[in-house]
C-alpha cells in the first residue's frame, strides 16, 4: 500500500470544523472554530461496518463506503484526546466520515487503545494505529478502498499516533510524505 497525501476538498473541511458566528448579519459569513462541546454535538450517521483489527475491545474501526462499487479514495482518521481514554473517542471523527463518504471519498475511522486502558501507552497505542493502518489490506479484498490513494488524518495525539505510524522502520519504506492541507 502507498500512502500519499491530497488536498481534501476545502468545503468538506469547512463543513465539519467551522460554524458560523451568531448574531449580525455582517458577522455571520465569517466562520470560526468550533468549540470541542460545538463538536461533539454534531450528529453522525451509524458507519456501514464496525470491523476489528485486534482483541481487544478497543481494537476496531468503523468503515463508511460511498455509493457505487469503487475503488474509492480512503481517508484513514486518528482521533485525538491526550492520548487518554478520558478525553476522546472515534466518535469526534464520525462526522467528519460522513461529509467525506458524501464526497466520494471510504473513510476508516480507528480506535485504539489509550492512557488508562490496558496496553495503552507507549508502544501499544502506537502499535493499534499501525494494525489499523494495516487492516485496509484486509478491507480491500471485499470492499475495495483504493489502496493508491490513502491519506491518513490525525487529530492532535492522532497526528502524533499518525505520524509515529510511518516513523517506525517497519513501516518506513512505504511512506511517501506530501503536504495534506495548507
Amino acid at each position: 500500500m502507498r500512502v500519499q497525501a491530497y488536498y481534501l476538498p476545502q468545503a468538506v473541511l469547512s463543513s465539519v470544523l467551522f460554524v458560523s458566528l451568531p448574531g449580525a448579519a455582517a458577522d455571520a459569513s465569517r466562520p470560526r472554530l468550533m468549540t470541542p462541546q460545538e463538536l461533539t454535538a454534531v450528529p453522525a450517521r451509524p458507519a456501514d461496518m464496525r470491523v476489528e483489527y485486534g482483541p481487544d475491545s478497543n481494537q476496531f474501526g468503523e468503515l463508511r463506503l460511498p455509493a457505487g462499487s469503487g475503488p474509492h479514495p480512503v481517508v484513514a482518521l486518528i482521533h485525538g484526546g491526550c492520548f487518554k481514554a478520558a478525553y476522546a473517542s472515534l466518535r469526534d471523527l464520525a462526522p467528519t466520515g460522513d461529509a467525506l463518504k458524501a464526497q466520494g471519498i471510504a473513510t476508516w475511522n480507528v480506535e485504539y487503545r489509550r492512557l488508562g486502558q490496558p496496553g495503552g501507552g507507549w508502544p501499544g497505542t502506537y502499535q493499534d494505529v499501525g494494525h489499523a493502518v494495516d487492516q485496509l489490506r484486509a478491507l480491500a479484498e471485499t470492499y475495495r478502498p483504493d489502496l493508491n490513494r490513502v491519506v491518513i488524518v490525525g487529530h492532535s495525539a492522532g497526528g502524533i499516533s499518525r505520524c509515529g505510524r510511518h516513523r517506525a522502520p517497519r513501516f518506513h519504506h512505504r511512506a511517501r510524505y506530501t503536504r495534506m492541507i495548507r
